[in-house]
């Protein structure tokens, strides 16, 4: 290989100072985009099993972890597929499917975060996370509040169904 003279070392310095000056060198931002991701499915996660688990887990306050540990996976499989995998146990739980449930907090927190994803103001600081943050969560939110269970509460829309009654002498009675 022949000697460069000073001629040609200076262009070849200045071919790549430009080209450095037309490439900059991009930061690496995928470490904040991949934190991002676990933060989000990890707190879409959370409420979904809150969602499905959570009126549930009342019934073991108090016991021992193993007792609770064995009331979350009966409340989490018996809500969602109608099968305790753990018998001989106190938890044990029916499937119950109610539409009644679809609309939760997890549902609305998921709605207002994408409806905050999507308003006009581009000053608004994290828009595109809020957006996709608010889609998972309004379906995870929809989705696992199918199965949650029924609120006993008298406050609820539930508390005007009539309930009849047959007895044995076949009169029928319905109360509300």
């Amino acid at each position: 290989m022949a000697k460069q003279t000073k001629k040609q070392r200076r262009a070849a310095a200045k071919r790549g100072a430009a080209k450095r000056k037309r490439n900059p060198k991009k930061k690496n931002n995928n470490k904040s985009k991949s934190m991002w991701k676990k933060i989000t499915t990890a707190a879409v996660t959370v409420a979904g099993l809150d969602n499905i688990a959570g009126h549930d887990m009342a019934d073991s306050s108090g016991a021992p972890l193993a007792d609770r540990a064995k009331n979350f996976i009966n409340a989490v499989a018996g809500r969602t597929t109608g099968f305790n995998p753990i018998p001989n146990t106190p938890y044990n739980y029916t499937q119950q499917v109610s539409v009644e449930g679809m609309f939760n907090k997890y549902t609305g927190m998921g709605f207002f975060s994408w409806l905050y994803g999507n308003l006009p103001i581009k000053q608004l600081p994290y828009k595109s996370q809020a957006k996709s943050f608010g889609k998972k969560m309004s379906v995870i939110g929809a989705i696992t509040g199918i199965f949650k269970p029924q609120s006993h509460n008298p406050n609820s829309h539930n508390s005007h169904r009539a309930t009849v009654q047959l007895h044995n002498n076949g009169q029928v009675i319905t109360t509300q």
